[in-house]
């Protein structure tokens, strides 16, 4: 039997053979990829119903970025607060084209494609395996939803299923132009987020061990490069200086707010500095505006924000080791849930804040919505700048109507997805590896479960260096744990196979010993 787990590729029993061969032709077939996709369309108008279309997180800097690209305001974005890509599709929806809902139906196609493009992907492995994540991705509510929003998560979740694909295809296909296109698409991943900075080299490292070819993998990392130097040139040209790059330096003074009780006077300057600002600048949530002014510049403040953090972090070495290791942990076990907790929603609120905007002064909303980043700091100037500003704040209201009952079934379904997070990963993920790694047929597997497993534990490791584990990111990287935990199913099953396979054919055996 051990023997036949570890070698054998074929079933022995007709039964179970047919069943197997028939289930991978039904897989394989051409019409399911459009199957995936056309459901993908009715979940989307589901989850629109559900939850109509609204602003989160920072969707009010994105604007700002695309007002800079506008030419309509001439200082330079201080700080980089955004990655471009985003800010751009604002920029043609809501300026060019005239509505913020263009952004919507755009990102309602990107989330139909999610699943066919990661059941693409690893079909060249398995189409049974394909079809079963594509089918466990699909009915991701919480993955869904967030398409729904003007964030930078949908651009984001879709460029790296795009990127998944062609990383996978191109691991397993001859050299070609998709080497560079992949390096493009990881370029393309940094200038959407700035978690993706350093994505490219372990799947760079991945590429190399599977292609055993420097040339393909130095073309793969000159893409990126090229991405890098194009967006570079494109941001020269349009607003003077190269923009977004370094957007993101700042995250790292998280642990700074998140474990105030690390900070002391003795660790440097910098945390004596930091310390003084804080007594300076009490107000939590104008902090950034406040500490700029006291430092002189937003660049000083960027500064002191790493600096300070860094000595922290080297006066903490040990707690701070274990607290990496611990939100690691908890961005993996992480149920992602971060829509239906809340009984109100966001459309709701965002309508309900745009009702009063009309009430703030030019000084109110100016501090509000951070309009100094973008050189404004008269009143005269943002009296001009108003317009437009409140224009975007109000664009999606009031929102599509709203069905309580599909919220009470996306809240359902969401809540059961839960289960992608799952306690001790380690363990679970840990049993994945050794599978792949101890059973030959189970080693072709490898490059999708190393692919996926780099970006899971890439993203949470992130989050964890700087201390900020929210639901929100975690969502962003919940098809790749559901790639994982689907390839773990399917690894288990066809190990149940072999062992019924086996039990049938020493049954079978008995019976002709001893008719």
């Amino acid at each position: 039997m051990l023997h036949s787990i570890l070698h054998d590729t074929h079933l022995q029993s007709p039964g179970l053979r047919a069943f197997a061969d028939r289930l991978e032709a039904f897989s394989s077939r051409r019409y399911i990829i459009w199957i995936l996709f056309g459901l993908g369309i009715v979940r989307n108008v589901i989850l629109l119903l559900a939850y109509p279309p609204a602003r989160i997180a920072d969707s009010p800097l994105f604007f700002l970025y695309a007002e800079q690209f506008a030419g309509e305001v001439g200082a330079p974005l201080a700080g980089q607060i955004a990655y471009p890509l985003y800010p751009l599709l604002i920029l043609i929806a809501f300026r060019w084209l005239g509505s913020i809902y263009w952004l919507i139906g755009l990102q309602f196609l990107m989330s139909a494609l999610i699943a066919p493009l990661y059941y693409a992907a690893l079909k060249r492995y398995s189409a049974s395996l394909a079809l079963l994540a594509g089918a466990v991705i699909l009915g991701d509510m919480q993955v869904g939803l967030m398409f729904n929003f003007v964030s930078t998560e949908p651009l984001y979740i879709f460029l790296l299923a795009l990127a998944f694909y062609v990383f996978l295809k191109q691991v397993e296909s001859p050299p070609g132009a998709g080497d560079l296109a992949a390096g493009l698409l990881f370029a393309a991943l940094l200038l959407t987020r700035a978690v993706a900075r350093f994505l490219v080299a372990p799947l760079a490292v991945i590429f190399w061990l599977r292609t055993r070819n420097w040339r393909r993998t130095l073309t793969l990392l000159l893409g990126f490069g090229v991405g890098l130097i194009l967006y570079a040139l494109l941001s020269s040209a349009a607003v003077g200086s190269v923009e977004g790059l370094a957007s993101g330096d700042y995250m790292i003074g998280s642990i700074l707010f998140n474990y105030p009780e690390w900070v002391k006077a003795e660790h440097g300057p910098n945390s004596v500095r930091w310390l003084e600002l804080q007594e300076q600048c009490p107000n939590f949530y104008r902090f950034l505006t406040c500490a700029q002014t006291e430092l002189g510049s937003w660049d000083e403040t960027m500064r002191l924000f790493s600096a300070a953090a860094r000595e922290t972090m080297l006066n903490n070495l040990v707690p701070y080791i274990q607290s990496t290791w611990q939100k690691t942990m908890d961005f993996i076990s992480l149920p992602a849930l971060v829509l239906g907790v809340d009984p109100e929603l966001p459309s709701e609120a965002q309508c309900a804040s745009v009702d009063e905007l009309s009430l703030l002064s030019d000084k109110e909303l100016m501090q509000q919505t951070r309009v100094w980043l973008l050189g404004i700091r008269s009143e005269e100037q943002m009296a001009a700048f108003r317009p437009r500003l409140e224009a975007f704040l109000r664009s999606l209201c009031p929102p599509l109507p709203h069905v309580p009952q599909f919220r009470s079934a996306v809240d359902f379904l969401s809540w059961r997805y839960r289960s992608l997070g799952r306690p001790q990963p380690y363990l679970w993920y840990g049993a994945l590896v050794a599978l792949v790694l101890l059973l030959p047929w189970a080693r072709r597997y490898t490059v999708p479960v190393a692919a996926s497993g780099v970006v899971l534990v890439y993203h949470a490791l992130i989050s964890a260096v700087i201390a900020n584990v929210q639901p929100r990111y975690v969502v962003v990287v919940n098809p790749m744990r559901a790639i994982l935990l689907c390839t773990l199913i399917y690894l288990v099953l066809r190990l149940a196979g072999y062992a019924v396979d086996w039990a049938l054919s020493r049954r079978r055996v008995s019976r002709v010993a001893f008719p």
